[in-house]
């Protein structure tokens, strides 16, 4: 699923338009690095030559590739990314061959025709929001064995190998690969010194035990684009109305709870813990059981900064489940305001305010209108920017359970929707929340991202009472909460909109800790649910 991974000579030429150093030095060499011929060895050969200038400015590509990325938006700031990564990882991997050799590489006279196979090897894949850094340097390693193996099936039959004193193979697989491990490393970190994007997969791991609640969001995605010309009306209002959510009290209502205050969503929104996965055949995403042998994380802002940031973003869907009341449309609400209007233009839907049966440009149409009140459509949207579109979709489990098997493929059409626009020169992400239980009746892509949003912990917890308390500190009479009081109803206090609820119960009913030990599970529930029933019927 998906668009495959580029091959070195695409990625040489991705990297090096517009290189004025490049682009003179390929006509001198008769367009061999850059050439309109799909594949002519000189990739490669530009690499493995060592008499050749090109060496020193194809690895100056990767030095000078930040600024040119930075200033690149949607499409084309995800292809230079993968670029320079492609760029850095082969040469590393040529470096360590030549090196390894030594002087006599020099008699072997490899030509055009001969590296065209290493020309047409896709590049090796970056690092994730599933597979962090490390990670990933297992992935690369392979890639590298792979290498060897077809470069040494070239050389081997040149009559000046004989010459080059490595008759020990497996020795010199060692020597070779494992100098371009540490070569890719080195010069990994010091690209990820001015690519935030390179380091937020060094830092993954280290920061999952941070909550940043998606405060950082903002911040860490706006470092990785220079902002560059005006943004459009459209792209304004879109990113106002989206930010105005975060103003807004925890718990909205027109029947006001007397003498309780909310915090703001700013305040109170905490990032649950959540679990995440590849979609492949196998996938199970309504199967509880099938999730508890899935990974766990705790950082959902980071989590998201990478997803973001990765070009596979824009080839397949993120789609967040959750129960209900897990914070599912909350942290839709959250991501949409966070995300910065020079880079992201956030679109979010109400999916069971659209029609079910519209295509998918006429739902986002629907929605546009909606929130800037005027008619844009999806082409003029994206014509006028290049801003990466994120259409946030929301309430899946309502689309399906209002048209049954109908919308089964929806989330194939959406997949397919983003492959449309890449083609069409546009980068597109699409997040979509559901209830879990509704995921038996959906056909998922393989590729898709699932995470699925878990109840909060005892540090969670905390963190959402200090708001709680500090909104109500002022107000006479209010007695602040403890997760000691909220933990004796078990796992309720832990599913966010039932938290809510108890805190609410709490300050809305005088009730002492031994009426509180004495009522049962079922009729706390019950009576949670006859209040939240109440209001939403009063609203």
């Amino acid at each position: 699923m998906g668009r495959p991974r580029f091959t070195y000579a695409e990625a040489l030429r991705i990297l090096a338009r517009g290189d004025a150093r490049i682009t003179k030095l390929d006509s001198a060499l008769g367009g061999i690095i850059l050439g309109a011929a799909p594949f002519t060895g000189g990739a490669a050969l530009a690499l493995l030559d060592a008499k050749s200038e090109a060496i020193k400015l194809l690895r100056e590509l990767t030095d000078t590739a930040p600024a040119r990325i930075k200033a690149a938006k949607g499409k084309a700031h995800y292809e230079l990314l993968e670029a320079a990564h492609a760029v850095l990882a082969l040469t590393a991997f040529f470096g360590a061959f030549r090196d390894t050799i030594g002087p006599r590489f020099r008699d072997l006279e490899l030509t055009h025709d001969d590296l065209e196979a290493l020309d047409r090897q896709p590049v090796p894949p970056m690092p994730s929001a599933i597979r962090g850094f490390s990670e990933n340097l297992v992935e690369v390693a392979g890639y590298f064995e792979v290498l060897f193996s077809l470069t040494l099936a070239l050389v081997e039959g040149l009559a000046a190998w004989e010459q080059v004193g490595w008759a020990d193979r497996m020795m010199l697989r060692r020597e070779v690969v494992g100098k371009a491990q540490h070569y890719y490393h080195d010069h990994y970190v010091r690209l990820a010194a001015d690519l935030p994007e390179f380091a937020f997969w060094t830092w993954m791991q280290e920061h999952a035990a941070t909550r940043s609640a998606l405060r950082e969001l903002h911040d860490l995605l706006a470092s990785t684009i220079k902002a560059t010309g005006q943004t459009g009306d459209v792209e304004r209002k879109l990113a106002r109305r989206a930010g105005e959510v975060l103003e807004k009290p925890l718990w909205r209502t027109d029947s006001p709870v007397s003498g309780i205050a909310f915090p703001s969503v700013a305040e109170g929104f905490v990032s649950p813990r959540f679990r995440v996965t590849v979609a492949d055949k196998a996938s199970r995403p309504a199967d509880e059981t099938w999730w508890l042998d899935q990974p766990t994380a705790q950082d959902l802002g980071s989590f998201l900064t990478v997803q973001l940031t990765h070009p596979d973003s824009a080839r397949h869907p993120l789609i967040i489940l959750g129960h209900p009341g897990a914070g599912k449309t909350l942290m839709a609400e959250v991501l949409a305001a966070r995300l910065p209007a020079e880079s992201y233009t956030p679109i979010l839907v109400r999916l069971r305010r659209v029609d079910a049966d519209a295509e998918l440009h006429r739902q986002l149409e629907t929605a546009l209108e909606s929130t800037v009140r005027e008619r844009v459509s999806w082409g003029q949207l994206c014509r006028e920017n290049k801003a990466t579109k994120v259409l946030i979709l929301d309430g899946f489990d309502e689309l399906i359970q209002a048209t049954g098997v109908a919308q089964s493929g929806y989330l194939e059409q959406i997949a397919e929707f983003q492959q449309e626009a890449w083609r069409d020169g546009h980068s597109v992400i699409a997040i979509i929340t559901s209830r879990t239980l509704v995921m038996d009746r959906a056909r998922v892509p393989e590729g898709c991202t699932l995470v699925k949003l878990e109840d909060f912990d005892d540090t969670q917890l905390e963190s959402w009472l200090e708001a709680w308390n500090g909104a109500n500190r002022a107000i006479q009479g209010f007695r602040p909460l403890t997760v000691t009081e909220l933990l004796r109803h078990g796992d309720l206090a832990r599913q966010p909109l039932l938290t809510v609820l108890l805190a609410i119960y709490a300050a809305d009913t005088v009730i002492d800790g031994a009426e509180a030990k004495a009522l049962s599970r079922c009729e706390l529930y019950k009576r949670l649910l006859d209040s939240f029933v109440a209001r939403q019927i009063r609203d």
